[in-house]
C-alpha cells in the first residue's frame, strides 16, 4: 500500500512538473517577449510567421495575433535595418478610437489591428469583430463594420458574447 501511495504521489509530482515546463516553455515564445533590437529574423524564428507583415514606408511591422479565440494582437514595429524598435499591444479602446469612420478601409484596419476573430456580412456589409480585455479587465468585442467599397462605416465596442452574453453594444 505505501509503495502505491509513493508511485502516485511520484506520478502527481512529475506531472505538475511537466506542466511548470510547458507553461515556462509557452510563455518564452509568446509574443509579448518580442524585445528592442531583435532582427526581423529572430522574431521570425522565436515565433513563427506573423499573422500580418506590412511595409510602413521607413520600415516593416510585423503582427502577431491570438485571434480567433484570444484577446491579443502585437505589433513589432522595424526599423529600415529590420531590427525591432517598439513593440505593443494594440487591441486596445485607445487604439480602436484612433479609426476613422468614413476614412479608413479594410487595409488600414488589418495593418492596425491584424485580423479580426470574425468576419461575416450583416444586411450587405462586412463586419470584423475583435476580442480583446478592456481596460485589461473587461472581456469585449470590437466591432468594424464596411460597406461594399470597404470604408469604414460604423465602429462600435461592447460585451464579447462569448464570454458576457452579448446584451447590446456601445458606440465610441
Amino acid at each position: 500500500m505505501k509503495d502505491d501511495r509513493k508511485s502516485v504521489e511520484w506520478q502527481v509530482v512529475a506531472c505538475g512538473m511537466a506542466l511548470a515546463f510547458l507553461f515556462v516553455a509557452g510563455c518564452a515564445s509568446y509574443p509579448s517577449h518580442i524585445a528592442t533590437g531583435m532582427t526581423r529574423q529572430d522574431v521570425i524564428t522565436r515565433f513563427g510567421p506573423p499573422a500580418v507583415e506590412f511595409n510602413d514606408g521607413g520600415g516593416a511591422t510585423l503582427i502577431y495575433s491570438t485571434a480567433p479565440m484570444g484577446q491579443l494582437a502585437y505589433a513589432a514595429q522595424l526599423d529600415p535595418s529590420g531590427r525591432v524598435v517598439h513593440v505593443e499591444q494594440v487591441l486596445t479602446l485607445q487604439n480602436f478610437a484612433n479609426i476613422r469612420v468614413n476614412e479608413w478601409n479594410q487595409k488600414e484596419i488589418l495593418d492596425h489591428f491584424g485580423p479580426a476573430a470574425q468576419q461575416r456580412n450583416i444586411r450587405g456589409n462586412r463586419v470584423w469583430d475583435y476580442r480583446y480585455k478592456e481596460q485589461g479587465v473587461y472581456n469585449s468585442l470590437f466591432t468594424v463594420t464596411f460597406n461594399d467599397a470597404g470604408v469604414v462605416i460604423k465602429a462600435e465596442n461592447g460585451p464579447d458574447p462569448m464570454f458576457d452574453g452579448g446584451h447590446g453594444h456601445g458606440h465610441i
